[in-house]
């Protein structure tokens, strides 16, 4: 496991002044700017309490008449081959999307420049930190929601999984649907059930759970590229696009924090860049 001395943090929200305890207490009300990051403080110790939730133990092994799913893989565009896990009615990648190119061969543009990703209003993506020999094969790309709504980001046969999706996944692995259909974080030791490798991870309570790692969904923490540009919180936050729309400017994600053991679902700035996982049609 990865052990460091985490200092404060002040994250910089382009246009306001907000405070991390400010940021700690805010679920919605900071998401209506396109220029925030995502609200995510390091200091987990400024988060709210754990949502306990009674919960009802899905079908994590996806097995159909009492049988496993056999192992599974898809390749993208690019050809990168990743690797499958069945959880409840589900087929999803067990690995981050780092495709460059849509499904039909056109190329996303990678997109370099803070100014540039900031102004973007069409599909882009990046390596994380810009970095693509260190980052592509753990981590994959981050996107920002104009390649999602291409609806030709993933594979053939699969797509983006809409904030629906997301919802059956989560109570497939034992979220009650009350506590699911809820906005910010909830769920206690849902987000620990999705996480893998833990020596990615900052020290912390998803890692120290005892379900973590259970469903074998495989959740890094890839950071993510804000709608000013800037990368924040490799090896500390995993953050995931739906293809659902929030608001005109935000659409639905779901995150997982290192402090946390519970999935977060907010809206996001469609100029952020995430990683992305795909379901089968």
């Amino acid at each position: 496991m990865k052990t460091i001395v985490l200092f404060a943090i002040t994250i910089c929200l382009l246009g306001n002044g907000f405070a991390q305890d400010k940021l700690a207490t805010d679920k919605r009300e900071h998401l209506t700017s396109a220029n925030n990051p995502l609200p995510v403080p390091s200091n987990g110790n400024q988060q709210t309490a754990l949502l306990a939730t009674g919960l009802n133990q899905g079908n994590l092994s996806g097995q159909v008449n009492g049988q496993p799913p056999k192992p599974g893989t898809v390749s993208d565009s690019d050809g990168n081959t990743y690797m499958t896990i069945a959880i409840g009615k589900q087929v999803w990648m067990a690995e981050n999307l780092k495709t460059t190119k849509l499904n039909d061969g056109t190329e996303i543009p990678e997109v370099i420049a803070d100014s540039v990703w900031e102004n973007l209003s069409a599909a882009g993506f990046c390596w994380p930190k810009n970095d693509e020999m260190s980052w592509k094969d753990t981590y994959g790309a981050l996107y920002n929601w104009y390649a999602v709504n291409t609806e030709k980001l993933c594979p053939k046969g699969w797509h983006v999984p809409t904030d629906a999706d997301w919802l059956a996944l989560e109570k497939a692995i034992g979220m009650s649907e009350k506590t699911a259909l809820s906005t910010g974080r909830r769920g206690a030791a849902m987000a620990s059930k999705l996480a893998g490798e833990a020596n990615l991870w900052t020290d912390g309570a998803l890692e120290l759970d005892e379900s973590f790692g259970s469903t074998g969904f495989n959740a890094l923490p890839a950071g993510y590229r804000g709608g000013n540009g800037q990368f924040y919180e490799t090896g500390n936050v995993g953050n995931w696009w739906s293809s659902t729309e929030y608001s005109p400017l935000n659409a639905w994600y779901r995150g997982v924090y290192f402090y946390a053991t519970d999935v977060a679902r907010y809206g996001l700035d469609m100029r952020t860049g995430v990683s992305v996982r795909c379901v089968k049609d």
